[in-house]
């Protein structure tokens, strides 16, 4: 069967993309656009029969019956954000508990699973309910809320859409936002303006504590099929999580190689060995392993307003609920 594919170029996914790895019965057809692209064109158009979507849309997806696509427990992406709230260096602002009642950009409120992390840690962390914070978003593409599956904030939720002549970075740069929960480094960070800087003198090690007190490595995005193609063929699912497994169990073990430099850091191994120390398997795929932290993010998922109910794990890949053999 051949699938066309839209995921990204991840050292975890390369050799499915090089084909050294083979789904049983399957070949895919990779492509690997931005992922905001991905996201909005399958949203949008059913652009392909397997793609990265962003797990807070699958959940919204899921808790409204959306018949286009079903999710599987492989998750290509994954991220901690605490490192990514950037602030105006005017703000005075120097720790997440100052965010109350000031102006915090993000490109979408709902449907970007950075910011459903986000506003989690916020309220559980450090006691900063969503509704303390003035709220500015972008309308632009791709990432305004122009595909199907809509939804509403709560109406005590205070969002502003900023003009389509500005951006988020220029605003935080010029002041005009306290602090922004941003996807890729701000372009005036990037070119090294004084205006702005990271929230946090040491993210890395906030970042850590956060895990050893919740277990949790946040889940950004899950691969989805199209419906109609997993439901004429349901042994797809299975063999697409156990493909992604192998490259990414033998991408891993490649990366242990002493004689080849394979990544462009001077301390790659030494840095590995740490993170595994830290986070054990962290980037397993398969229910089971990710089983506390999918709950905590579908807790966060209702609590903030994206779905009717507290839902399950096994209710999110209710149609492929695959953890790995061993």
């Amino acid at each position: 069967m051949r699938l066309t594919i839209a995921c990204g170029d991840y050292d975890r996914t390369r050799l499915l993309i090089t084909r050294q790895v083979v789904p049983d019965r399957i070949e895919l057809s990779w492509t690997s656009p931005p992922i905001e692209v991905t996201i909005a064109r399958m949203l949008r158009e059913e652009a392909f029969d397997v793609a990265e979507m962003s797990l807070s849309a699958a959940a919204i997806a899921v808790d409204r019956g959306e018949p286009s696509f079903v999710a599987l427990p492989v998750f290509p992406s994954r991220f901690f954000r605490h490192s990514s709230v950037f602030v105006h260096s005017e703000s005075g602002i120097t720790s997440f508990q100052q965010l109350g009642g000031r102006k915090v950009g993000m490109f979408n409120y709902h449907r970007m699973t950075a910011a459903v992390w986000f506003k989690g840690f916020l309220l559980s962390d450090y006691g900063i309910d969503p509704r303390e914070i003035d709220w500015y978003v972008t309308d632009s593409p791709p990432y305004g809320e122009r595909d199907r599956i809509r939804v509403d904030p709560p109406p005590d939720v205070r969002i502003t859409t900023i003009r389509p002549d500005t951006t988020l970075d220029d605003m935080l740069d010029a002041g005009s936002l306290d602090a922004l929960l941003a996807i890729r480094l701000p372009e005036p960070y990037r070119r090294g303006s004084p205006k702005v800087r990271r929230l946090l003198d040491d993210p890395m090690q906030t970042e850590i504590d956060y895990h050893r007190r919740t277990g949790i490595f946040p889940i950004m995005h899950a691969l989805v099929v199209r419906r109609e193609v997993f439901e004429a063929n349901p042994w797809l699912g299975e063999s697409l999580c156990e493909a992604f497994e192998t490259a990414r169990v033998t991408a891993e073990r490649a990366s242990d190689d002493l004689g080849e430099a394979r990544h462009s850091l001077a301390w790659w191994l030494l840095y590995r060995e740490r993170e595994r120390e830290l986070l054990g398997d962290a980037w397993a795929h398969g229910l089971g392993p990710n089983h506390r932290t999918l709950s905590v993010f579908l807790d966060h998922c209702f609590e903030q307003g994206l779905t009717s109910h507290r839902m399950s794990p096994e209710e999110l890949f209710a149609l492929c609920p695959w953890s790995p053999t061993s």
